[in-house]
């Protein structure tokens, strides 16, 4: 992880923990959504998000 994006990563890690298991998949879906709607990019965003959806099974 590249020191500019470590404070996005601890963000994220506090509001996860504050919000919760239950309200985590919601909290990420809005964070998801908010940033590639900032991103002003559709096609970026949806590879960005493919490529996050890869090697998740547990």
């Amino acid at each position: 992880m590249t020191a500019d994006i470590e404070p996005l990563y601890d963000l994220l890690a506090r509001h996860i923990d504050a919000a919760g298991p239950q309200m985590t998949p919601l909290f990420l879906a809005k964070v998801a959504l908010a940033l590639g709607h900032a991103l002003n990019d559709t096609p970026r965003a949806l590879a960005i998000v493919t490529a996050c959806a890869k090697n998740l099974e547990g």
